[in-house]
């Protein structure tokens, strides 16, 4: 192979690499929360998860979104509570699915995920949600879980789904799981 050749090659190479350290560095869509609630995840990671909540809870004429719920929120809360190296995995999700260049490589759309349209990210999720790749499969259900656990917890879809709420004698022990003190 000619020098020349090599240098071409070599050149191209590292633009590549530049650009792709450069769409992994495209910064993700703000999302207004109240920065003193926030327990488990950054304001980056916030805003990842309100994109993830709207695409999977979207809105539709009889229910509100996750986005409006604030089911990112909930899921914040929810983990706040989880072991440290599921919560690292939950963050370590939400950043793969968030990289440009991961999604430019493998959805040709190199946009932050929480900077897409409703549509391209329903498209990435479906993609993820049946996927040959097991990482992505159990990822997509780890975030589904997370998000509809959130959402239906919330007592104002209660009535909209029919349902009344917890029986009376459960209350206490709903109460007292709340309790950030752990006594009953």
């Amino acid at each position: 192979m000619k020098r020349r050749t090599v240098l071409t090659l070599g050149g191209i190479a590292g633009l590549f690499a530049v650009s792709g350290i450069g769409l992994s560095l495209q910064s993700s869509k703000p999302y207004p929360h109240d920065e003193d609630s926030r327990l488990t995840f950054s304001a980056r990671e916030l805003s990842i998860l309100a994109a993830i909540a709207e695409t999977i809870v979207p809105q539709n004429k009889d229910f509100p979104s996750g986005l409006t719920l604030k089911v990112a929120e909930g899921v914040d809360t929810l983990l706040s509570k989880a072991h440290p190296d599921a919560v690292a995995e939950i963050k370590q999700l939400l950043m793969l699915l968030e990289n440009a260049a991961l999604n430019g490589l493998t959805h040709f759309h190199p946009v932050p995920f929480s900077q897409m349209l409703l549509e391209e990210r329903t498209q990435i999720l479906d993609g993820w949600a049946s996927s040959p790749l097991a990482l992505q499969r159990k990822g997509f259900k780890a975030l589904n879980g997370l998000c509809q656990s959130a959402y239906y917890a919330q007592s104002s879809v209660h009535s909209l789904v029919g349902y009344d709420g917890p029986p009376a004698h459960i209350l206490p022990l709903i109460v007292a799981a709340a309790r950030t003190d752990g006594d009953p």
